[in-house]
């Protein structure tokens, strides 16, 4: 078993973080005005970089064929999604009424559980599923699967046929009515991707250097960057948050952590991540049932608000470890009993 990567758990831990934050302030509009919630946007940017890293990393010297790793990726992401998105669709049809957000229709709820980018029938411009943060699983599973057909050539030309397609990719693109699949499939971010790849193949061959000073610096640059964006927007993510996120991901892998004490609930976020990625949406909305319930009233003042997202953070987090220990990995581990 691969040794495992500290700073890159941490930073899955952070980016997951990242993305709750920016659905928790969904619950108060008002707070969206004072804070910046664009900077929660780069989470998704972060796991994207880091998912093209691990892929090379995890694989690097295994003897693994496509088909074999794509089908491993299958029992890894395939079953927490499903259930989720099952779950979402069954109380959609009890109560309708208090998820607004959902609409069912189904060849949506089809093409959400087989990965398949469709227009929202709730949000018509967007190509989300019913779990909405399911969107980015779509690019993922494109990426494992050209991944996966990577692992049939020689190791010397994996990254050229990773380049060549995605850039051939993006290049088609443009020539693409914006509304089409393909256009959603031909956006830069799957560049992020590639990124984190070739940072995985300068990471195995020994050409990044164990350098803590260096790697403080290189992130610092990331998050700089990152703050000097005025206006996020979608149409220039990669950009924006694709680069920052590399720098960030770069400086994590440069950084020396093998004499440094594990920040235990850093790393068990870091393995909960996907769990708390996909659980959230619940628990953000049972917090707000909760709050609601007990009569809770706000000010709307910033002291209030930042408290209020603190612990709807804190909540979703320890739902999604929750998810973790009794339903992600005692699924994990049936599965690859049963796969070996």
């Amino acid at each position: 078993m691969k040794r495992e990567i500290l700073t890159i758990q941490y930073l899955r831990a952070i980016a997951v973080l990242l993305v709750v934050y920016v659905h928790s302030l969904e619950q108060f509009p008002w707070l969206k005005e004072i804070l910046n919630s664009h900077v929660g946007h780069a989470g998704v940017d972060l796991f994207f970089v880091i998912s093209g890293f691990i892929m090379v990393y995890s694989t690097h010297t295994k003897n693994i064929n496509g088909l074999q790793f794509f089908w491993h990726r299958i029992l890894r992401v395939v079953p927490l999604y499903w259930f989720f998105t099952i779950s979402l669709v069954i109380l959609a049809f009890l109560i309708p009424d208090v998820l607004e957000s959902v609409e069912l229709k189904t060849s949506h709820v089809l093409s959400s559980l087989f990965f398949i980018p469709d227009l929202s029938p709730v949000f018509p411009n967007r190509y989300w599923p019913v779990l909405i943060p399911g969107w980015t699983l779509n690019y993922e599973m494109a990426f494992y699967a050209l991944f996966a057909i990577s692992l049939f050539f020689k190791d010397q030309y994996r990254l050229l046929f990773l380049t060549v397609i995605m850039f051939g990719v993006v290049a088609l693109g443009f020539q693409f009515n914006s509304k089409s699949v393909f256009s959603f499939y031909s956006d830069m971010i799957i560049l992020e991707f590639l990124v984190g790849v070739i940072f995985g193949y300068l990471f195995v061959n020994g050409k990044l250097p164990k350098n803590t000073f260096l790697g403080v610096i290189v992130a610092v640059i990331g998050l700089l960057y990152f703050a000097s964006i005025d206006n996020f927007t979608s149409t220039n993510r990669f950009f924006d948050a694709g680069i920052s996120a590399s720098f960030v991901v770069l400086g994590a892998l440069l950084i020396d952590h093998s004499k440094r004490a594990e920040i235990s609930w850093l790393h068990l976020l870091g393995n909960a991540s996907y769990s708390i990625y996909l659980s959230h949406v619940f628990a953000l909305g049972l917090f707000r049932f909760i709050r609601e319930s007990m009569g809770f009233v706000y000010s709307e003042n910033i002291f209030n608000g930042v408290l209020l997202v603190m612990v709807a953070i804190i909540f979703s987090a320890l739902v999604g470890v929750a998810v973790y220990r009794l339903i992600e990995l005692p699924i994990n581990q049936k599965l690859r009993k049963k796969s070996h």
